[in-house]
Parts: structure tokens; C-alpha cells; sequence
């Protein structure tokens, strides 16, 4: 059984990764599955299975693409305890997703990172990276052959 740490915007949860879970195709000593210390899961079976665990909507065998805008509960506590950010969830995909959460994860176990987020474009990114850590009056750098519409945000 292997242990992945994921992130989520406002808390850590622990997701666990079963060998039942593992194709069974993937070889054996010589598979890129192992990591090279043999102590965990390599590359390619992080990039498989990172952020997955349990069964899938309508049996699928990896985490299906998941369209919808919002999400339902059928108790309100349950709900707000969401919002809260007191236990996983999802409410506006906006925000969250279970697609983006795998995604996220993914990124996150390959990278070997605490945490990994993503983005819908390249000026979301830009934006949220310069608003999260610039306040008024703080002065940037830059060249003004930059991304997209990221000189209009100066």
C-alpha cells in the first residue's frame, strides 16, 4: 500500500493507493512502476493512479472527465461543511472539481511537490500568481514582450 499526501486548498487529506488498484500489466523489476530505491511507486504508476482511490462513476477504470458546474447535498450541514473547507468536496467547479482534483495530484506526486494547482489559461496563472504576491504599490520587473494581456495587469 503506498500513502500520497494531497493538498487541497485548506487542508490535508491522505488518499491511499492499494496494489489491487496498480495495472497488472505493468512488468515486473525492470517496469518503470518502481520507483529506483524501491521504496514506492515510480513515475509511471504515480502518473496512472496518483489522486485516485476507491471505484470510479460507471466502473471506469481511471477518473472520467467530470462536466459538471455544481454539486449537490442532500444535508445542508453536509454542504456547508464543505464550504467550510472543514472536509473534502466540491460545490462550484469553479472552485473544485473531482477531474481537477485528480489533475492536481497527478502533478503534485510527480513533481514531488505539497502541493500543485491548475489553471483554466495562461492569465489566470499570471494573475493569480502576481495577486497572490504583490499588495499596492509594490513595483514589478518585467520585459514588454510578456504573456498575453500580462502588461495590461501592470
Amino acid at each position: 500500500r503506498f500513502i500520497f499526501r494531497h493538498s487541497s486548498r485548506a487542508s490535508i487529506t491522505r488518499r491511499t493507493m492499494s496494489a489491487s488498484n496498480v495495472d497488472s500489466s505493468v512488468g515486473a523489476s525492470t517496469s518503470p512502476a518502481t520507483s529506483d530505491s524501491g521504496s514506492g511507486p515510480g513515475q509511471a504508476t504515480r502518473a496512472l493512479w496518483a489522486g485516485e482511490s476507491g471505484g470510479h462513476a460507471y466502473g471506469a477504470a481511471q477518473m472520467p472527465l467530470v462536466p459538471a458546474i455544481s454539486f449537490g447535498y442532500t444535508v445542508i450541514q453536509d454542504w456547508k461543511e464543505v464550504a467550510l473547507g472543514q472536509r473534502p468536496g466540491h460545490i462550484y467547479s469553479r472552485n473544485t472539481n473531482p477531474t481537477l482534483a485528480v489533475l492536481e495530484e497527478k502533478v503534485r506526486s510527480l513533481e514531488d511537490a505539497e502541493a500543485a494547482t491548475s489553471f483554466s489559461s495562461g492569465m489566470a496563472a499570471i494573475s493569480n500568481t502576481l495577486y497572490a504576491l504583490l499588495r499596492p504599490g509594490q513595483k514589478v520587473v518585467s520585459i514588454t514582450d510578456t504573456y498575453g494581456g500580462t502588461n495590461r495587469i501592470f
